[in-house]
Parts: C-alpha cells; structure tokens; sequence
C-alpha cells in the first residue's frame, strides 16, 4: 500500500524526465523526531544509530523551504551533535560508492555550557537538482553515531545554500535503552521488519547482523533483484552472508519479481484486467509468468542466499471491483456453478452474490499458489503474503490464508489503541487462525505523519499482538527509516520471551475474569432494568487477555488510558490463596482466599503476571502487599474524583424535554449513554470522545453508525492540524460530564476533557444544546490553552462524522454531486487562502467549492442533514465506504493560533430533515436556516464552574473597605437553571468580580460585551466621580485601554436590566483591546446586586450597537450610564 508509492513516485519521475523547475512547496526535517508532538530522537545506548536528514520536493516535512531553480552556489548540510557521541560517517545520497564516509570536517563547539560537534558535510549540486527539482523527489542523508549507554542531550541542524541559511531545526536526544546481549529472547515469536542495510559503517555487516541477533530480529527483508542474481553489489552478499551467520534470516521480497512475470497484472484491477479479456484470462497468464522457465530461472539463481519470502501483494479485491461487467468471468463462473441461463446484473447482486465474490476472490489468489510453486520448485522455504488493512480489508483471508506459512495485514494505525482494536476485529472476522498472522506495525511515512511517539508505544503493540495470539510481528518501514522508538518492540520481544509459553502452548479462558476498578460508580434504576455508570469506563482503554497453561494462567493486562493508571480485579477463584507472579518486575502479590487481588497497571503500560497455586514461583521475589495496592488505589480515586468533579445532572422531564440515563449498542457493547427526548427526536450521547452514539429523528429513523467503537459516531472531536494530533486515541478518551440542564425549553449537556496525546496542554469543552422544537443539535466547543509557554498554540479543529447509511448526495449551495460507492470528494470553502491550501487533504478528490453550510441527502431514507459550520471552515472531506453501509461527512477549521492561557471557540449544528429531497435541501442551504447556532459567548471565563466554596472558579473575587467582613458573595441558579453570582453588601465595601484571565480575539473584527444585572436597594455616600461608587463593568484590555458602562444612584432597577457594551473602533484601542479581561466591580455601597453571565459576542454584519442599558420593560437607556432613583 504505501510502501508502494515511493516506488510509483520514482517511475513517474523517470517517465516525466526534466520538469520545469518549482521553487516552492519543498521541505527538510530530522526524521522521525521533528513530526512528533515531543520532538525527540531516540537512541540506542552503547551502539550503532542512523539519524536521517531528509529533503523532499513537497511539503510534507517540518520545515518548509525555497529550492533554487537549480543547485549551483555550494550546498552543505551542518549537523551538531553532542561531544559524547562518536561520528561514525554519513551516506550521502548519490555517493554509494563512498558508503558511510567519515572525511567530513569536523568541528568542536559549545552550547550552553555543553561540548557539541559541528560536521559538514557538502552535498552533490547536480543530484539535488536532479532528485529535488528535476524528477520531484527526495533526497536523503544518514548520519551513523555511536552513542554512550546514557545520553539525555540535543541534535541540530542547518542546510546552507551558499551564504544563504534555507531551514534549521533540531530535537531532543535521547537513548531508550541498551540492546543487551544476554536478554533472554522468544523462541517462535518473531520479529520480520522491511530494510536490510547495505552500506554501514567501515562496510561492518558483522556487527550490524550481532544487533539484529541481540535486538531480537528473526529476519529482515530485501529487494532481491536489486543486484542479485551476480557479483555485482558485493555490500548485498556480504550482509546476506553476516545475516546468516548470526541467526538472522535473509527475506525476499518478492514484488518486484511478481511485477517482471506477472506484468502487474496480477492486482486485477479493472481496467488492465479488462484488456486482458476479464478477470480469469488475466489471472491465467498471470500465472503462466510467474511459473516461466524464465522466472524459475531467475530465482534459482538467486535464492541460495534467502531463507523465506513474502510477496506485498496488495490486490484489487471483489469489494472493490465486484465484476458485474466483467463478462468473461461471469461466463466461468456460470459454466462452473453449472447455470445454463445468461446471469444479469441483478442476479449477482442478489442470489449469486456471495458464491460470485468468493469465486473471484479464488481468482485474485491464484497468483499466490503460483508464486508458492515457482519458488519451491527450486527449494521450499516459508512464504508469507502480505496484503490488505486489517479490518478494513477488501480481501477474504479465508480463501487463500490456510494454504500459506504466514499473513501479514498492514494495520497501519495512527495510535496503539487503534492497532489493538483492530487486529482484534481482524481476528475475530477470519477463520485462518491468529497464529498464521504477522501483522505489519508502521511508525508513519513522509507523506503522512509519525504515528508512534516513544519506545512506550511499540512496547504495547508487541505484547497486544502476542497476547492475541499471532505468529510474529513486522514493521514497515525499515530500519534507516525507524529511530530507536523500535527499543519498545525490543522490550516487548524480552517480556514476551518470559511468558512465550503460555501464547504458544496455552488456551484462551475465561476462567480469571479481570476488571478495571472505576473511581466513581453511580447505579441508576431505569424501572426496567439497572444500568451501572462508572467513570473511567475501563472497556474503553483497558485490554486483558487470559491465556491458561498446567494450571497457571497468564494474565496480560494492557492500560492504554492516557492519563490514569487502571486497577485491575482479578477473580481465580481455582487459586484460593494463591498469588499472582510478575515475571518482568519480578514481584508477586497473593490472592486472599476467594482468590481476588488488585492489581494496578500504568498509564499506557503492559503488565503480565502470571497466576499460580505452585509457591516455588515466589521464591526471590519481591512481595508487594495488597494494602499497598488498595492505599494506592484509594490515592488515585481521590486524585480522580478532585480533578474530575461530579457533574451537576439534572435528569427526568421538564415540560417538552426528558433527560434521563439509558444503554445504547455501541461499538459491539452496550454502553451506558445520556439521552435527551423530545417529540421530535432522541439522541444518545456517550462519554468517550463526548460523542453522540445513536440519534434518531421523527419521519428520518437511525442514521448514525456504531459497530466500531474506534471509528464511529457523531460529533467526534479530532485535531487535523498539527498532524501529530490526528488520531492520537485522545477522540475516543472518556470525556467528563460537567453539567447537564433541562429547562423545558432547551438541554444543555456539558463535556470536557484535556487532550494529553494529541495536544498537551490543551483542554476541551464541548457543550451541546438541543431545543425542544427542532430536530437540531448544537455544539459548542472551547478549547483552552493551559500551557505557559509564550508560542501560542496552532491547530485545526477536525469534525467526525459517521453515517450508517450506503450512500449521499452532497448538496451545497452551488452544487449538487451524487457521490458513489468506494469514493471520496474533498470541497474547499470558497475563497479559501492560498496559503492554506496545502492544509486541505487529497487535492485530487476535490470536486468543488463551498459555503460554510451544506446538506447530506440520504436517498434510502428520503431524508437529509443541514450541517451549519463555523466562519472559519478549510474544507468538507466526504467518504463512502466501498463494502459496508456506511459514509462519512467530515470538515476541518482553518488553523488558528491560541496565545497560553487563553481560548478559542467555535460553533457547529446539525439538522435533520425528514422527507427531503435534493432540492429542498438546497434552499435551506441557501437560505441558511438550518438551525444555525446561536452568538456564542467568546469570553474566556465562565460562572458555571465554581470552586469548592461555590464561587465561579474561573473569576477572582474580592472584597475591600473596612466593612468587607460583612459582605457575603455566593451563587444561586434563576429559573432556567443558570448561575447567578450574587454580592450582598451590607455595610457600605466594595466587591470586585474579575476574570481570571484574558480572552484572545482577533483584532480585526468588531465585539461587544453583554450582561445581566439586577440590583435591589442601592445606596452610597461620597461623590461619583471623587470616590468611586455603583457599579461598573470594564472591558479592560491592555496598556489601560478600556470601555465601560456604568449604574449609580440610589434605589433598585426593578428587575433585570441588560447593559451593553460595543468596544470602540479606534485602531489603537482595538488592538489593545483584543485580548480583553471583564470586570465587575460595585464600588463603596450598600445593597444586593446579582450579575449573570458576561458574555463577549462578535458584532453581527450590517448592525450598529450602541452603548446602552434596556430594562424590563424593553425601553433602552442610552450612553451608558443608569441612574437610578428611589
């Protein structure tokens, strides 16, 4: 799959030749370090490590740089490293000859009190024209070290064109771990990774295969054909030779050989299939090519130095192309089925549907037999396929999967829980048993992202894929390409190594149940039946295994939770008094006398411990005491329950709307859910990712997916930008639930969370509205910046969306477009800035343009949704699956920036419509009133959330004079639920309610400030403007810039007045006042004065507001100032 586009990338250079020359859109980074969120390169300790530069024609990498139109003045690459490191040489691309070259000079230096070296090293002009302006492509070099055990320092480096600086970073360097020696290592788990290396240091094949051997890699692949049959690249023999001399198996990857004899027709693709007179002709002279006397030939000669094979197959499924034009096939099957009737289109879709997949899928895999006989009609050796993407696959494993040595399915995931999710679905969708599997693990490609940010990653991807059961894993792609973020699957092969006979000889069971311990645990009673509410909800981040073995059973416990370590019960109630055994830790707890125990696994951590009745297993080790585990236990529920206060629900019926507790089938389980009912419809939100799991309209039905817990649902909050972001397992991460409030008019139900992988430091608040008349839903959503470094944070907010439905029509305001099964279109918003074009995906599905509110028509339910986005909008991303009912509507913001200890938000509504069609759908695209969120409230702080003494925790509030002791602050609710903060003075002080901190708006834009006041029995002395005294309320911005409105006099405002505050427009005052602070002040004066919620909305286009006070009765007092008389 990807792997392949480098390959495709190279041919159509060569067949493009000279280009014109582009001088934008190219990029340089340290890679994998500068993709990832910590920006960190890992090492190996006391060994060999490659760290590689790479330059490429696009603008995928970190740095984005200005290539000339040709290289001429002279080019040099500067690397600084750490004193402590040994340079061991650079392969620079275009010097193969020169293999890991060491003569480059070599300078000392010194940062911030620490020795570094500066190496220099010049690179080719014509090769970099060549590769990066000629033929688009990239250009690389690898820089070999030697690191100490222990190294915790930086790397850098600056790419100088001439006398010209073009880009410059740099990354933490830091070593994982030592490889040591006499690790004990698995016997038949294996670790099968891409990448051989040819050229390194001092041409040392001997020791680059003892790594391997230590590390635990049981074979690694090659190209074969490249220099192989014959004696010209002798750095190929010399490492095949080193390989087997230390254990280590030679693999060949046979897909450049399918491509020479099988024509490249073996993927069965469509058009090329067609050519070739359908899907059986093609696949028989498919076939007759691979098992040529000339292909035999071929790898007879060169197989003597391989020890297995695999083949990155790749095909062109029967979910892909189901062939209901491809006659000639139609015909085979027909005459094999023995049916004596033509077959139409209808027939194939129905009555002969499955019988007609299978029967191309045994087609597609009739090349592999072949490739099987060629290859062991020299010698027999293992051969291992390799295709398809787990459970997203279009391939049937059961056709073909029984009949070779090994499957590797490319479960390329973005994070580990991803990866585990879905080799489990994988698993469990086939008959061909785990243990045939080696799945492919990626740590990210250029063109995509670094889906593995430490060693701590690739450690739970190993042990989950043993514990469920398969062979081997593998890893694309190589090892020059990896940094030493592999020491993870090193350790996972150690730890496995000490329980590998419980995977390979033992039994799943399920006779030990284990249970992660929730911190809060609420049973609610729904009348007919009780459904437990517990939080965190382990069965979203916590994976166990059972496997028993001679009456000891295995337990593998993996906690992908990011930010909470999970306790997890165990049951055995066959070892009564028995204990549980940490092989790893080397410690062991003891079973009481039901056999129950705690045991506590980190955050994003794999524990194994084995338990047994046989005492000789605790010998040596050390005890840890079950009262140590429950204080712990009891410290980390206390940190939960104070970081995670309980929200302030309000359930059952409030006139038109009901709030009540349900259980909705998500994800394969029945999972506890908030519903919110009205007559019109009923939507059930989830904890995890704060997702809507199930929403079904009156007149519409259900429309939102949820068979696959990872993936589906509504209203899914992603990061698109940085790209580090993008499926960090943060969107599936159980949300708190803040608030919920019905007034009878409206529910309000309030999220939040902080995204600890994704984006650290920033916290999410997702708070949806749902009126009681519409079949809408709303939401809001803050993020807050809580980090206090001064770069501010970018990002792009990405909205997820997953319909259960086969297919839609995309209606926009200009547009109409049916989309088919299998594709995906890409719309643009209009006018969207040139700059922020590259951050759209797939410029090649993109179709059209449009506005900020579009409609999905869903034909199968006559139905459509009316999608309402925010100002800011980048594009819409619109998918439909190819073999599963199933579509998604997704869009992503423009980025924008938020300074440290300030937010960002943005509004979206979704709409469903019953018995629309296209066309009416379009009007309401047009007219845009498709329940278009309300102003939102851009200030940064809030009432809602109050402190331990019942005060708005996100405002500081004081109280001054010498009578401040006699005035009581606190809050109550009014009548739609809404808190109040509440001063009563009793004896003349003064009462300041400020925020707590300043809100980011852009200075380009008009706002106003809003708030409700309410004041009863209002009196003062002194003089207004010689003692300040009343009430005022500041937009307070910086460098005293500020507006206010004022209330003085004596007496009561006979209810709630609203005063409202446009800040000025003066250039000077906008800017300062950009980054706004709200103050609240009743100044020297008895009383009691209630505020409610401040709001700062931005200014509607073509409205004038004026500085102003309406009271109750609707008359207006304008100028800003209230007087009040008794």
């Amino acid at each position: 799959m990807m792997k392949d586009l480098h390959l495709k990338l190279f041919y159509a250079a060569l067949i493009t030749g000279v280009m014109t020359a582009s001088t934008w859109g190219a990029s340089v980074e340290l890679w994998p370090s500068e993709r990832r969120t910590n920006n960190t390169l890992f090492c190996y300790g006391s060994d060999w490590n490659v760290l590689l530069i790479a330059i490429s024609s696009d603008d995928h990498g970190k740095h984005r740089l200005e290539l000339p139109e040709r290289f001429s003045e002279p080019t040099v690459l500067q690397v600084t490293i750490p004193k402590s490191v040994d340079f061991l040489g650079a392969h620079v691309y275009g010097q193969n000859e020169l293999g890991v070259n060491r003569a480059f000079e070599t300078t000392p230096t010194t940062r911030n009190g620490e020795a570094f070296q500066n190496v220099r090293i010049p690179l080719l002009n014509d090769i970099l024209t060549q590769r990066l302006i000629s033929n688009s492509y990239y250009y690389r070099v690898h820089v070999w070290i030697d690191a100490p055990e222990r190294l915790d320092s930086t790397v850098s480096w600056e790419l100088q064109y001439g006398k010209t600086t073009l880009a410059k970073g740099g990354s933490k360097l830091v070593t994982a771990g030592v490889v040591r020696p006499d690790r004990k290592l698995p016997r038949t788990f294996g670790f099968y990774p891409y990448g051989c290396l040819s050229i390194v240091p001092r041409d040392d094949h001997d020791r680059m295969a003892e790594f391997y051997r230590r590390f635990g890699i049981s074979g690694i692949e090659a190209h074969w054909p490249y220099g192989l049959p014959g004696e010209k690249n002798k750095r190929l023999h010399s490492m095949f030779e080193a390989n087997r001399r230390h254990g280590v198996k030679n693999n060949a990857n046979m897909t450049l050989f399918a491509r020479k004899y099988g024509k490249r027709a073996y993927g069965g693709r469509r058009d090329a299939t067609l050519k070739l007179g359908g899907l059986t002709k093609a696949m028989d002279q498919v076939c007759a090519g691979l098992t040529s006397d000339a292909a035999r030939e071929d790898w007879r000669q060169a197989q003597h130095v391989f020890d297995l094979a695999h083949w990155d197959w790749e095909p062109t499924g029967p979910d892909m192309w189901p062939g209901y034009d491809d006659e000639a096939t139609i015909a085979a099957f027909a005459t094999e089925n023995r049916i004596n009737r033509p077959l139409k289109t209808e027939d194939l879709r129905t009555t002969h549907r499955d019988a007609y997949r299978q029967f191309r899928m045994r087609q597609i895999a009739r090349p592999l037999y072949a490739m099987k006989k060629a290859i062991d009609s020299v010698r027999p050796i293992p051969f291992r396929v390799e295709q398809g993407s787990g459970a997203s696959r279009h391939v049937d494993y059961g056709i073909y999967g029984n009949d070779f040595d090994a499957l590797s399915p490319m479960i390329y995931q973005p994070s580990p829980l991803g990866y585990a999710r879905n080799l489990l679905e994988t698993l469990k969708s086939t008959s061909v048993p785990a243990r045939k599997f080696w799945p492919d693990l990626t740590i990210g490609w250029s063109f995509s992202k670094v889906h593995r940010e430490s060693p701590e990653a690739f450690l739970m991807d190993t042990i989950v894929t043993a514990a469920a059961g398969c062979g081997s894993v593998s890893h694309w792609p190589g090892i020059h390409l990896v940094d030493a973020s592999w020491f993870g699957i090193h350790e996972g092969l150690a730890r496995i190594a000490l329980v590998e006979e419980f995977y390979t000889d033992g039994a799943k069971t399920d006779t030990v149940t284990m249970k992660g311990v929730p911190y809060r645990h609420e049973r609610i009673d729904l009348g007919h039946t009780t459904i437990d509410h517990v939080a965190p909800d382990w069965r979203s981040s916590l994976i166990c295994f059972a496997h028993e073995r001679q009456d000891e059973t295995l337990l593998s416990l993996l906690n992908y939770h990011l930010a909470e370590d999970a306790f997890v019960a165990v049951a055995a109630p066959a070892l009564r008094s028995g204990y549980l055994v940490n092989p790893v830790e080397k410690t062991y707890q003891a079973l009481d006398d039901s056999g129950k125990a705690i045991v506590q696994v980190h955050k994003q951590t794999p524990e194994l411990w084995i338990a047994t009745a046989n005492p000789a297993r605790v010998n040596g080790l050390r005890r840890i005491e079950t009262a140590t585990v429950t204080d712990r236990l009891t410290e980390a529920k206390s940190a939960f329950l104070k970081a995670n206060k309980a929200g302030a629900v309000r359930l059952g019926k409030v006139d038109g709307i009901d709030v009540t507790y349900g259980l909705v089938t998500f994800g394969g389980e029945n999972r506890t859910v908030l519903k919110v009912v009205t007559a019109e419809q009923t939507i059930a939100f989830g904890a995890s990712g704060g997702r809507i799991y199930d929403w079904s309209v009156k007149g519409v039905g259900e429309f939102v997916a949820k068979k696959t817990f990872g993936t589906d649902g509504f209203a899914m909050d992603m990061l698109w930008l940085p790209e580090t972001a993008r499926w960090s397992s943060d969107e599936v991460q159980e949300m708190g639930l803040v608030r919920c409030d019905n007034d009878g008019q409206e529910a309000r139900i309030v999220y939040e969370m902080s995204l600890s992988n994704g984006f650290p430091g920033i916290r999410l608040r997702k708070t949806y509205r749902v009126s009681v008349q519409s079949t809408s839903v709303t939401a809001e959503i803050d993020l807050f910046n809580e980090r206090v470094d001064q770069t501010p944070a970018t990002l792009a907010y990405w909205g997820h969306n997953v319909l259960s439905v086969a297919r839609t029509t995309f209606v926009g305001d200009e547009m109409l477009h049916e989309t088919g099964k299998g594709l995906t279109t890409i719309f643009p918003v209009r006018g969207l800035p040139e700059k922020l074009k590259p951050h759209v995906l797939m410029h090649d599905r993109i179709v059209g343009e449009t506005g900020t509110t579009y409609a999905e028509f869903i034909p199968e339910l006559q139905a459509g949704l009316v999608f309402s986005l925010p100002p800011d909008l980048m594009n819409i991303y619109r998918w439909s699956a190819r073999t599963k009912t199933m579509c998604g509507s997704e869009w992503m913001t423009q980025p924008f920036s938020i300074p440290a200890g300030t937010t960002r938000s943005l509004a979206f509504s979704v709409t469903a419509v019953a018995g629309a069609t296209p066309e009416s759908l379009r009007e309401r695209v047009l007219a845009k009133d498709a329940g278009t969120p309300r102003a939102r409230n851009l200030l940064a702080c809030r009432f809602e959330e109050l402190d331990d003494n019942g005060l708005p925790a996100q405002y500081k509030i004081t109280k001054k004079g010498p009578h401040a002791e006699q005035t009581v602050v606190s809050t109550e609710k009014d009548d739609s639920g809404h808190v109040v903060v509440k001063a009563e003075i009793l004896r003349e002080a003064s009462v300041h309610i400020d925020s707590a901190k300043r809100t980011r708006l852009d200075p380009d834009a008009d706002y106003f400030l809003t708030v409700q006041v309410r004041v009863d029995d209002m009196r003062y002395t002194g003089n207004w403007y010689k003692r300040p005294a009343g009430i005022r309320i500041y937009a307070y911005g910086l460098n005293d810039k500020h507006t206010w409105l004022a209330i003085h006099g004596e007496g009561n405002t006979d209810g709630w007045v609203t005063g409202v505050l446009p800040f000025p427009h003066a250039e000077d005052v906008r800017q300062q006042l950009a980054v706004p602070n709200v103050l609240l002040r009743c100044y020297n004066m008895t009383g009691t004065v209630r505020f409610r919620e401040p709001m700062i909305l931005k200014k509607p286009q073509g409205v004038q507001i004026q500085r102003a006070f309406e009271q109750g009765d609707g008359t207006q007092v304008f100028g800003g100032q209230l007087q009040l008389r008794r």
